[in-house]
């Protein structure tokens, strides 16, 4: 159930914010503690105008929300609310077990939420939480932790999926790292998803005569929670239930990256049931990450920088021309075994012969990684006419040479040869200043008017490198392209009936 956060100072803007997501919403959430002033009256004429299910929170300070009074107070005010007939009522775990069972006494037709919240890590014995939280009248657990790496979501979609057929359960992570265990949740059988709404507290971080608030509970709405367009518009998280297939994103970093954005708008029309996510994974993580991925429902995975040779133990099987190129992009999982195929060379080749063809053609190839193993064999498949890699390290360029013919330098041996044109130059070196600076002298040096000029970074990063080599006239390969183009042939390897 898509739940809407609504986390307004003023009545009137919570009404604004309860109605503007009427429609969207499948319940609701009214962070009651963000109230200036709780006006019964008011509440009560908004609530008697909602359709859909709400829940109702009074978080105190010492919880991570802004109810300011004593316990006692609070306590009051909650059984004050009640008279709102809520679907549910949020309590904290640290509650006195008493007094829930006396809430549930007065008001048996309120559903009871025992929240927990962690604000510094993912605990590790979530078995034992869940038990100690354990109480007969409570209607729903939700136990909330902060991603510390990638493998958090991991091991809390293990705990949902093992928990969530004997209670009610709701967990994820929160944090810039808890997407993932947000969007999946209702894969293994979270029964809520929380969403931020557009309300005055985001519009703080961009307004500066509103004032933001900055302790906990603001980056709790503010920070880590995904927007509900987000969820709704990227992630369709209205579709996701227990036959959904999941892809993922693994690398590091991985933030620049529209994977999330293509490969789920491509699943949506193709008609399939899957969803994409990004992992941020360091190759030290990467053992457990291939362990923890054990009996939850992942499908394939895309494999990006510094992963793309360090994956290749974990596979079970490996395309041939895959085995040459001694560097993996994508990842197929089929009855529990991974098989892996790399579409970067193919995705770059197809859209640079949109504009130039590969056979018969000099290309120059900056840089010897994953990347750029997969387009050198590409091209040479292609009947390049010669390649030439330079890298800075010479060593890993020679390692190319040994499966594809080649001629390779370093820079300062490259800069050392005589100088000859290019029909192609491939940039897959990063984009720094430094890198730039290289990488435009050589352009200028080595390219000829009709050459054509490919960098495979798309993001941010290269706008300016970019900028600087349309002036100087050379056709240029939009790195997007290249992106969908090999984007596409993964979702081939993926769902190879679609």
């Amino acid at each position: 159930m898509l739940i809407a956060i609504i986390a307004e100072t003023t009545i009137d803007d919570l009404a604004a914010t309860t109605h503007q997501y009427q429609n969207d919403a499948e319940a609701f959430e009214w962070r009651l503690d963000f109230l200036s002033n709780i006006q019964m009256p008011s509440l009560k004429k908004i609530r008697a105008n909602l359709t859909k299910p709400l829940i109702l929170t009074l978080r105190p300070k010492a919880q991570g929300g802004y109810y300011s009074g004593s316990e006692s107070e609070r306590w009051a005010c909650l059984t004050k609310l009640a008279e709102l007939h809520p679907d549910y009522i949020d309590f904290e775990s640290s509650i006195d077990r008493s007094l829930i069972a006396k809430f549930h006494k007065k008001h048996p037709s309120i559903r009871i939420i025992l929240s927990y919240h962690n604000y510094s890590e993912t605990p590790e014995d979530l078995d034992g939480l869940l038990l100690s939280m354990k109480h007969p009248d409570v209607s729903v657990y939700k136990i909330i932790g902060t991603a510390q790496s990638s493998l958090d979501n991991l091991r809390v979609l293990h705990f949902v999926k093992n928990n969530a057929n004997k209670c009610n359960l709701v967990a994820h992570c929160m944090g810039e790292l808890g997407l993932p265990s947000r969007v999946l949740g209702g894969v293994v059988g979270s029964c809520f998803c929380y969403a931020k709404t557009n309300s005055i507290h985001e519009q703080s971080a961009l307004d500066p005569a509103v004032k933001p608030r900055d302790d906990i509970g603001s980056k709790l709405i503010i920070s880590c929670c995904p927007s509900l367009e987000t969820l709704r518009d990227i992630y369709r998280i209205k579709q996701i239930n227990a036959n959904t297939k999941i892809f993922a994103l693994l690398g590091d970093p991985v933030e620049h990256s529209i994977g999330h954005v293509f490969h789920n708008k491509n699943f949506d029309a193709l008609g399939v049931n899957a969803v994409y996510v990004k992992f941020k994974v360091s190759k030290n993580e990467l053992s457990l990450f291939f362990k923890y991925i054990q009996d939850l429902p992942f499908q394939g995975f895309s494999v990006t920088m510094p992963l793309k040779e360090a994956v290749i133990p974990y596979m079970q099987f490996i395309d041939p021309d895959c085995k040459s190129i001694g560097a993996i992009n994508t990842i197929r999982i089929e009855d529990g075994q991974c098989y892996a195929t790399n579409t970067d060379g193919a995705g770059a080749l197809d859209a640079i012969e949109k504009i130039q063809t590969i056979a018969n053609s000099k290309i120059l190839l900056l840089g010897a990684g994953g990347a750029a193993k997969a387009i050198a064999y590409e091209a040479m498949k292609r009947k390049a006419l010669s390649l030439t890699i330079v890298n800075r390290t010479l060593e890993r360029a020679e390692a190319i040479a040994q499966h594809i013919p080649c001629t390779v330098y370093d820079f300062e041996a490259f800069q050392s040869q005589p100088t000859t044109t290019y029909d192609l130059l491939i940039n897959t070196i990063p984009n720094t200043y430094d890198n730039d600076l290289l990488v435009l002298q050589l352009t200028q040096l080595l390219l000829t008017p009709t050459s054509c000029f490919m960098n495979i970074d798309y993001s941010e990063k290269q706008l300016a490198l970019i900028a600087e080599i349309k002036q100087l006239g050379f056709k240029l390969i939009d790195a997007q392209d290249m992106y969908a183009n090999q984007a596409r042939h993964q979702i081939s390897y993926w769902l190879p009936h679609f």
